[in-house]
């Protein structure tokens, strides 16, 4: 059974908090702490998170929300 994370909380709470997850990600505790308070994680991240996370835990489906996609100028 998969599960589906939609928001930054979620994924910290799955993983067991933010210290794990920036274990998970890679990086900083503080780069957590940040993509909670701003709800997503920088797009710049998209590709090399979304490995890592799979890895992690193969059965996790992640939104593609959860990152800060900037929408085209109109």
């Amino acid at each position: 059974m998969s599960r589906r994370i939609n928001t930054v909380p979620e994924l910290i709470q799955h993983f067991g908090g933010p210290n794990k997850l920036a274990r998970v990600c890679g990086t900083y505790v503080q780069h957590v702490d940040h993509w909670r308070r701003k709800n997503y994680i920088p797009a710049h991240y998209y590709k090399r998170h979304k490995r890592l996370l799979k890895q992690a835990d193969p059965r996790l489906e992640v939104s593609d929300d959860l990152w800060g996609w900037l929408e085209p100028a109109e």
